[in-house]
């Protein structure tokens, strides 16, 4: 956003995603905001579709997942 980048987040936290884009507007920057998980299903193609409608796309992606609970390494899956 300090670059002039406009912003599409995902997250689980409604309040979280207000702040951010309270923040980033605050700086003159788009911010477009999506409530819930990667782990339900549709949500990263709502999260995908709405930054192609609201802001014409994606230049870059940042995959910042947070898990708990039992993890094991994604190539023994």
């Amino acid at each position: 956003a300090r670059e002039g980048a406009s912003i599409s987040a995902l997250d689980v936290s409604a309040e979280g995603l207000s702040s951010l884009a309270a923040e980033l507007e605050g700086m003159g920057r788009r911010c477009v905001v999506t409530v819930g998980s990667v782990g339900e299903e549709g949500n990263a193609e709502l999260f995908i579709d709405r930054a192609v409608r609201d802001l014409g796309g994606l230049s870059g992606l940042v995959n910042n997942a947070g898990v708990s609970g039992p993890m094991q390494r994604f190539d023994t899956v």
